[in-house]
């Protein structure tokens, strides 16, 4: 499991643990230690002082509307954050960006422990060798499912009966390689059941670029439409689908 899913689920489990669960079950030792570890990060956090983003006042006015941002430079295009090599802006808002991330990194130092035991108990309560129900539709029986240490899923099906060999048509491990963030929508099979439309998403934008892909041969098609919103629905003909 990557680094920024551990942070965000820890940070999320520790929060509902604090708001709703310890003060419900040990009142009393919720008081007491919450008190302490008030007392810890107050004590600590005293010794640092976070980064202060600077102020480049940038006045726009559209549709009779004006309104100034202190903090537009912050903003990169898709171009600028998929770039090899960054320019100078992108540059500055790493950079700001990363002052961020060694302040929380020192500010909740006391907590590191708690945070990867936290983690680890969460993680051992969750399936990671898991499975959807399978449905049937057009004599596929269509499965999900997920295998331990990966991060994404496997999409397959399997012709007739569940007995059969599985095919894979997505494994959306082999796919990620490579990228930061990945996901992949609006799965959508031809009424032959030979093509695979599909939408995938690598900047976390929600901006999907619908790909094809053979399901008989395992050939991926070289064209592709970018910009979508990720929908996909095949018509009767076997050749056209609509996206939206």
């Amino acid at each position: 499991m990557n680094n920024y899913r551990k942070l965000y689920i820890t940070h999320y489990s520790i929060c509902l643990l604090v708001m709703f669960m310890l003060p419900a079950v040990f009142p009393t030792f919720y008081h007491l230690n919450a008190q302490h570890m008030s007392s810890v990060l107050l004590s600590h956090t005293n010794k640092f002082t976070p980064p202060v983003a600077g102020k480049e006042p940038k006045t726009t006015s559209l549709h009779g509307v004006t309104w100034t941002d202190d903090y537009f430079w912050m903003r990169l295009s898709d171009e600028q954050k998929n770039a090899e090599t960054p320019d100078n802006q992108t540059k500055k808002v790493l950079d700001y960006l990363n002052a961020e991330n060694v302040y929380r990194e020192k500010m909740t130092e006391p907590l590191q422990k708690f945070e990867d035991d936290l983690f680890e108990e969460i993680k051992g309560r969750i399936k990671q060798t898991d499975m959807s129900v399978p449905y049937l539709y057009n004599g596929y029986y269509y499965i999900t499912r997920f295998e331990e240490g990966m991060e994404y899923p496997i999409h397959s099906r399997k012709k007739s009966s569940m007995t059969n060999a599985e095919e894979i048509m997505l494994d959306v491990n082999q796919l990620a390689e490579g990228h930061a963030y990945y996901n992949v929508a609006g799965r959508s099979v031809s009424p032959d059941n030979k093509l695979l439309a599909y939408a995938e998403d690598t900047i976390g934008r929600r901006q999907y670029t619908i790909r094809v892909k053979n399901l008989t041969t395992g050939e991926m098609f070289v064209d592709v439409i970018p910009n979508t919103t990720g929908g996909v629905t095949w018509a009767n003909d076997n050749k056209t689908f609509f996206i939206l």
